[in-house]
């Protein structure tokens, strides 16, 4: 299935899922999240049969062994355990994924920092092991190539009114008594409260 949510009319105008719940793309929702639900079901019923309260090796188990510590007191429950597991799924993938393929594209288009990038960390790591958290703080230049990514593709992606000059009959947004107008609608810094920034 290829059903993107994000711009389903159902999500804009709820009351559409009881009009015409085909259409709306309701419908294709509720079965993907269905099925998705079943799939992660089965996952946390494969992990309790080869659990090891000795040996945790993802969230679930961790997740599982608090649920079955005896005398434990909590509010953890199966449900949450899965609604958890369908937010990690879900919500961390598709930002992940898209992150990563931007950071790939930025270093794509700009070779000579991906060639900086790759000189810190063979100096600092090597080609012969895999980089560990220890590392970090001495891979100053790769952490600020990561967040200047992170930085520019979040700018691109926030999807939030905006009136440019001249387009619209009404100021959407009114702030503080700023009313700042952009020159151009196809250049703009997405993170700029003001004039200086």
């Amino acid at each position: 299935y290829n059903v993107h949510m994000d711009g389903a009319l159902f999500s804009h105008f709820p009351i559409l899922r009881y009009i015409c719940p085909g259409f709306s793309g309701f419908n294709s929702f509720v079965n993907v999240h269905r099925q998705t639900l079943e799939f992660l079901r089965g996952e946390i019923e494969e992990c309790k049969e080869g659990f090891d309260s000795a040996d945790h090796r993802s969230l679930t188990d961790a997740y599982l062994d608090t649920l079955q510590s005896p005398g434990t007191k909590t509010s953890f429950s199966e449900e949450q355990l899965l609604a958890i597991s369908l937010d990690l799924f879900i919500a961390g993938t598709e930002t992940s994924a898209k992150s990563l393929a931007f950071a790939f594209l930025y270093l794509i288009l700009n070779p000579d920092i991906q060639a900086k990038a790759q000189e810190e960390i063979d100096a600092v790591i090597g080609r012969h092991r895999l980089p560990t958290m220890k590392d970090r703080p001495r891979l100053k230049y790769v952490e600020c190539v990561v967040l200047e990514s992170i930085r520019k593709f979040a700018g691109q992606v926030l999807s939030i009114p905006r009136n440019p000059r001249g387009h619209a009959p009404q100021r959407i947004l009114h702030t503080e008594g700023h009313n700042y107008h952009w020159k151009s609608t196809r250049r703009r810094n997405g993170r700029e409260l003001d004039k200086p920034g």
